[in-house]
């Protein structure tokens, strides 16, 4: 009998972890999507003629911005929608409905994209540093197709909780302004010092889970220290121009 062959190399590495949902976990975010806006716009009257699920499929993406921000600002509405469920949605979607109560959204940084995941961090001082997947495609991907290009970069987008983590809605304007290295540098070091303590936010929730994290072992009995972070004056002056010009 012939000696057999090793499995090459690449075969026997694992997977890569997604940047982004799953295909299917993907489609059922967007029914979902588009059965809340349909049910808010059914409510408000938003969008003339939008009042079912199928009618949203070519709406320009500001539009459903706005229906996504007056959703979450009516309090009680998407307990209403689950508990009537006007268009049939499975127990599970519902459960993720009443979920959203739970979103966060404002102007947060793309301060980098990593293999499983981006990293965005607040905008305000001292505030949470977010693990974020895309839906259809990754943070990445979708900041590419923007006026910057890479990261860093603001946006203001809104953060959904979905089965144990974190996904963006997809819906996100750029903030074209320049920022300074003094600036990049401090929401880098807020990522590090974050990933440092194990507070990086991994999903959202009444109790938000961080990623944990192994302590590294000390060097000749020493522990390496991290220069403590301060915001620079830059920072003070640069966080009053932040409403800078926002493009789709």
């Amino acid at each position: 009998p012939g000696v057999p062959r090793r499995a090459p190399l690449a075969s026997l590495r694992p997977e890569p972890p997604p940047v982004k949902l799953p295909r299917d976990e993907a489609a059922e975010l967007i029914l979902l999507q588009n059965a809340l806006d349909a049910y808010t716009n059914r409510r408000l009257s938003i969008v003339e003629g939008a009042a079912d699920p199928g009618a949203l499929g070519r709406t320009p993406l500001a539009t459903r911005a706005k229906l996504r921000d007056a959703r979450l600002a009516i309090p009680g509405l998407l307990e209403d929608f689950a508990r009537e469920n006007p268009f049939g949605l499975d127990a599970r979607l519902l459960d993720v409905a009443r979920g959203y109560r739970h979103a966060v959204g404002g102007r947060l940084l793309v301060e980098r994209t990593l293999k499983s995941h981006a990293i965005l961090v607040s905008t305000d001082e001292a505030g949470p540093v977010y693990a974020v997947l895309g839906v259809t495609q990754s943070v990445g991907e979708l900041v590419a197709l923007g006026p910057i290009g890479r990261p860093p970069v603001l946006v203001d987008v809104v953060l959904l909780p979905w089965r144990g983590r974190i996904v963006w809605d997809g819906i996100v304007s750029t903030v074209t302004i320049h920022l300074g290295s003094g600036i990049r540098r401090s929401f880098a070091d807020a990522y590090l010092r974050a990933k440092e303590r194990g507070q990086v936010v991994t999903t959202l929730g009444p109790q938000p889970a961080v990623a944990s994290r192994t302590p590294r072992p000390a060097r000749d009995g020493r522990r390496r220290s991290r220069r403590r972070w301060r915001p620079q004056t830059r920072w003070a002056s640069s966080r009053r121009n932040l409403a800078g010009p926002v493009s789709a």
